[in-house]
């Protein structure tokens, strides 16, 4: 189920971004639901690569299905009461930087699709705000 897709310009090289993007372990930074993240893979990030996210009141596992360093990530989740998350971050390069594409398409049971998509879009598109926002602030500093 597609919940949303959410762009973002950023002035900077694509190859930053990408790598930046798929460093998870800065996530708690970037997301406000997550509480801690921790890469259960060895270094380095590619397909197969995975963390153990913990947020308030959960938790759940994240994987690289899908890699191509440095024009798309794709995620699938273990469930979280029936979702499983799943998302995937394109990158464009642009010659204002990189144009960033996220796109949020979880596995959500049909009981409960009525009430994700109503509260998952304007959640996400303030969550991803937040992150492109903090994403910009660590690039500019590098």
């Amino acid at each position: 189920m597609r919940l949303f897709e959410h762009t973002a310009m950023m002035p900077y090289a694509v190859e930053d971004v990408f790598n930046l993007t798929v460093d998870l372990e800065k996530a708690p930074h970037w997301h406000s639901i997550f509480t801690t993240v921790k890469q259960l893979t060895p270094a380095p990030i590619g397909s197969g690569s995975r963390w153990q996210i913990k947020f308030r009141g959960g938790g759940f596992t994240l994987e690289i299905i899908n890699y191509q360093p440095p024009h798309r990530v794709e995620f699938v989740g273990s469930s979280i009461m029936g979702v499983i998350p799943n998302f995937t971050i394109e990158f464009e390069s642009i010659a204002e930087g990189t144009r960033v594409r996220y796109l949020l398409h979880p596995d959500v049971p049909a009981l409960i699709r009525p009430v994700a998509a109503l509260i998952a879009p304007p959640y996400g598109r303030h969550d991803l705000n937040r992150y492109f926002r903090e994403l910009d602030v660590i690039l500019a500093g590098d």
